[in-house]
């Protein structure tokens, strides 16, 4: 299979169709708007500019046209035995990439080492599904997700960006992540967008 068609199957295979699409542009001042007033992992919705906007996993998954599924991903990262983490390896990577142990214990490998398919997909999946600013590095849960999306294997989109959102928030680090679907759940919710600000 060549690299646009496993590109495609992939979309297809998740029906990801909208997810995948080109985003709409960002307003910075919504988005930080936004930040300000979400607090926590699990906050079913947020007021932006006095309008209420709600930002749980059913409202994520309908804004991409997806629908509430079985995440058997969620179920293989709760419980992985040491057998799967070497399939992922095998799934993602170039033959005899390994495991890299950092003293405290965490799984990472080096970017380089990711097939060119699925590099386009990590980019994919650092910017639109679990945000990293690691450039270098790609860590166990990356991997297992991006393991996750190639076989086909079920992905509660929504749950997913949910549970990272509250992990943005928390970290108060000044990154502004889910720009484009902020913003669309902004607009579609009535917050007022000025002219000034498109």
């Amino acid at each position: 299979m060549g690299y646009e068609e496993f590109i495609t199957s992939v979309i297809i295979k998740h029906k990801w169709q909208t997810f995948c699409a080109h985003p709409i542009d960002a307003v910075v001042p919504v988005i930080r708007e936004f930040y300000v007033h979400f607090a926590r992992e699990g906050q079913g919705s947020v007021y932006v500019r006095g309008v209420q906007v709600p930002i749980d996993e059913t409202t994520i998954n309908h804004f991409y046209g997806l629908d509430d599924i079985e995440d058997l991903h969620t179920e293989l990262v709760s419980n992985t035995p040491p057998e799967c983490l070497e399939k992922a390896l095998e799934n993602v990577c170039i033959a005899g990439t390994a495991w890299i142990v950092s003293p405290q214990g965490k799984l990472t490998i080096p970017r380089a080492s990711l097939t060119p398919q699925c590099n386009v997909w990590y980019h994919f999946l650092k910017t639109r599904l679990m945000p990293s600013t690691h450039v270098q590095t790609v860590s166990k849960d990356r991997v297992l997700l991006l393991d996750s999306i190639i076989s086909g294997r079920s992905i509660n989109v929504g749950a997913t960006i949910s549970k990272e959102l509250g992990v943005c928030a928390t970290k108060k680090c000044g990154s502004l992540w889910f720009p484009t679907l902020i913003t669309s759940l902004c607009v579609r919710s009535g917050v007022p967008i000025f002219d000034n600000e498109e």
